[in-house]
């Protein structure tokens, strides 16, 4: 399902929070680079960029606690 913009899901209650580690995960598996920008009050703004480190391509903010957590232990 597409939200108004037509370029986003639209989720259901609870849903958004599972699905952020999995965003972050499938990005990681198809060679994309990831950093976070701020880390706050137990949540965590990631950047998803290309392959080469490169050019900033999405960005999102989560609580997740297993996205917090991931992120935290990553090298």
């Amino acid at each position: 399902m597409q939200g108004a913009g037509g370029d986003r899901p639209v989720r259901g209650a609870g849903q958004e929070a599972s699905d952020d580690l999995e965003r972050l995960t499938r990005w990681e598996a198809a060679g994309g680079a990831w950093w976070t920008v701020a880390v706050s009050g137990g949540g965590v703004t990631v950047v998803l960029a290309r392959c080469d480190g490169g050019e900033e391509v999405d960005r999102f903010s989560s609580d997740d606690p297993r996205l917090v957590a991931y992120v935290d232990t990553a090298p």
